[in-house]
């Protein structure tokens, strides 16, 4: 899981005309995205068989646990908070997971998945976003493996949900400057360390790059806000999940620079 990211250059004009040259890690190329690279080593390395995950409908954690589990020969049991089917859910089952729909909110979904690890003694719940210290461990170790080809970029994008991805690649690249785009649930100061929020940008630069219509912020006039599950209002000339990563693509229409990185983290 730690084969060699790939990275290709796209030229883009932004909304003022400008055109710029970017380069995108297309980690959509693989079956499971990005998170594939740190749970295939997560869910080999326990002992139990099978792995439980509360997920939003358009969530792609959970085909890369479930795509991990049917490798390992292990069983994937997702509770999803929603009431009918995404493409996330459909890729899931492909692979052998067990879908569970709750219909109620993603903190429902997830006490629900919690409820039945604890009632089932061979399973193991899967932290939301994978965001646990042995997950960014492996995951880090795998990236950096699989990015010393690359230099540390000057700045990149990254699509922030749980917020895994942007602690593990603050670490990976110590130097870069990070433009987060909050796609779901709010992100919040404790989770991170002071330096690594400050590399955020802090709670200014999050609000400013969020497309997630957050009814608590105010909103910028003439930008299109998204509810988690919207499309993306305008996609990338890459192949990106339109509910997730392709939202990223309307702030760099905006505020994009030459020489700018992107991380797509799945299809």
């Amino acid at each position: 899981m730690a084969d060699p990211v790939i990275v290709k250059k796209y030229r883009i004009t932004k909304n003022n005309g400008a055109k710029i040259m970017i380069s995108v890690v297309r980690d959509d190329l693989l079956v499971g995205g990005t998170k594939q690279r740190g749970l295939y080593e997560l869910l080999e390395n326990d002992n139990n068989d099978t792995f439980v995950y509360g997920s939003p409908l358009n969530g792609y954690a959970m085909v890369a646990i479930s795509y991990c589990a049917s490798l390992l020969n292990k069983n994937a049991v997702i509770f999803i908070a929603g009431s009918v089917d995404s493409k996330s859910t459909r890729k899931s089952r492909k692979y052998g997971a067990t879908i569970n729909f709750v219909n109620g909110t993603l903190e429902e979904a997830q006490k629900q998945a919690m409820e039945y690890v604890a009632s089932h003694k061979s399973a193991t719940l899967v932290p939301f976003g994978g965001d646990s210290p042995e997950f960014n461990k492996i995951l880090y170790k795998n990236l950096k493996k699989a990015t010393k080809h690359i230099a540390e970029p000057f700045r990149i994008w990254i699509p922030v949900g749980s917020g895994t991805l942007a602690k593990v690649l603050m670490k990976l690249w110590p130097n870069a400057i990070i433009m987060p785009v909050r796609i779901g649930k709010n992100i919040w100061e404790d989770q991170f360390t002071p330096t690594d929020w400050e590399r955020l940008g802090g709670r200014k630069r999050i609000d400013t790059l969020r497309v997630i219509n957050d009814p608590k912020l105010p909103k910028i006039k003439g930008f299109e806000y998204q509810r988690f599950d919207e499309p993306a209002p305008v996609f990338p000339p890459w192949p990106s999940m339109k509910t997730y990563d392709a939202k990223v693509f309307q702030r760099i229409l905006q505020f994009g620079q030459d020489g700018d990185y992107v991380w797509n983290v799945a299809p």
